[in-house]
């Protein structure tokens, strides 16, 4: 026994990793906006936000977006990132970089799509297509500049890679990975059309825009089920893309989605994904957690404890052996144009320790 390997020799890098020696107890920043001015203006307001995070024992703190863009000389602009960075590593917490949020064009404008001559793309408010392949050399620019720039600070948490990555193309060349997918599921014709119950002459009839049929839910079943993967793929395809510039395996990686696939707040699909495809390739494995959500579908009354014990639980069993924090949990009005929702003191505590109870590891305001 003596001369056997250790343990720790047979796990994985990232596995021996402490993930968090103490509880994420973190929110997000994303003071980049028009009201400052100047930078002196900005600058002073990091000095008293983060004298105030400290005094509230927060620990973490997400940044979203990483940089502001210079419009007339069309570059990146670090001065404020680099400020903040600077402020959070001399107050001994530590930060997560969000590399994608819901709203690419913070990272993309429109100019930049224009004149790298690739498409927006037919994603609504997430414009920024991961699926087209025109679309990665500036996900790689984005990534070179944002490592080789931060990628060493010793207060670098773990990467937050793709905010609510609920990717919902219909783009043509969605409609033909979903038809070979469609394919290899079910390998003929007759099969296709008793599972659909729709009269399919060829492969060529299978398409993402389905027809609502009471006859087979199957339709739909398969179209959802096609996205959480392909979602998957395209966050594996993003975590290689970022590995080639911080191959480092102590600095995990982590994507966010919204709900769980067993307590869902809203309609069928949309949101809801299946996290145990989305965890699978997560270090670090995040929810997008809004209890007012339930409040909007059911006359302002309050999410009941139940069933928030209920969805901390699914989001443990996605999680699997791995971590899991609350990346974005909402606490108040989310902005002047969105008044819903209010959660009480006492709201945010008991939906603290509901989370902790079920072995959440953190939390991050938003």
């Amino acid at each position: 026994e003596k001369n056997s390997p250790s343990k720790e020799a047979s796990i994985p890098a990232a596995q021996q990793v402490q993930v968090f020696p103490t509880m994420v107890i973190g929110t997000v920043y994303n003071y980049f906006e028009e009201e400052y001015p100047t930078d002196e203006d900005f600058f002073k307001q990091v000095d008293y936000d983060i004298a105030l995070m400290k005094t509230c024992n927060i620990n973490y703190v997400m940044i979203n977006p990483m940089f502001q863009w210079d419009v007339d000389k069309k570059q990146r602009k670090w001065e404020r990132t680099d400020y903040l960075i600077k402020k959070i590593e001399d107050a001994n917490m530590k930060w997560i970089p969000e590399m994608f949020g819901q709203q690419t064009s913070d990272y993309f404008p429109a100019w930049k799509f224009r004149e790298e001559g690739t498409e927006r793309g037919s994603m609504g408010r997430q414009d920024a297509d991961f699926a087209n392949p025109k679309i990665y050399p500036l996900v790689d620019e984005h990534f070179k500049e944002v490592i080789q720039r931060y990628g060493k600070s010793p207060a670098l948490g773990f990467y937050n890679i793709w905010n609510e990555p609920h990717y919902n193309s219909s783009a043509p060349y969605i409609a033909e990975r979903f038809k070979e997918w469609v394919k290899n599921k079910y390998k003929t014709l007759p099969a296709l059309r008793r599972s659909w119950a729709l009269e399919i002459s060829s492969w060529d009839d299978v398409s993402p825009n389905l027809r609502d049929d009471w006859k087979s839910s199957m339709q739909q079943i398969d179209l959802t089920t096609f996205k959480a993967e392909l979602n998957s793929v395209l966050i594996g395809e993003l975590i290689q893309t970022l590995r080639k510039y911080d191959p480092d395996p102590t600095h995990l990686i982590s994507a966010n989605p919204v709900g769980t696939a067993l307590t869902m707040m809203g309609e069928f699909g949309g949101y809801i994904l299946d996290n145990w495809a989305v965890a699978d390739k997560n270090d670090v494995h995040g929810i997008s957690y809004y209890p007012d959500i339930w409040e909007r579908g059911n006359n302002l009354q309050p999410c009941p404890w139940w069933f928030q014990n209920l969805t901390f639980n699914t989001i443990r069993c996605e999680a699997g052996k791995k971590d899991y924090i609350l990346t974005e949990l909402f606490t108040y009005t989310q902005n002047g144009l969105a008044l819903n929702g209010y959660l009480t003191k006492d709201q945010i505590k008991l939906t603290a320790w509901t989370a902790f109870a079920n072995d959440a590891k953190g939390m991050d305001w938003w």
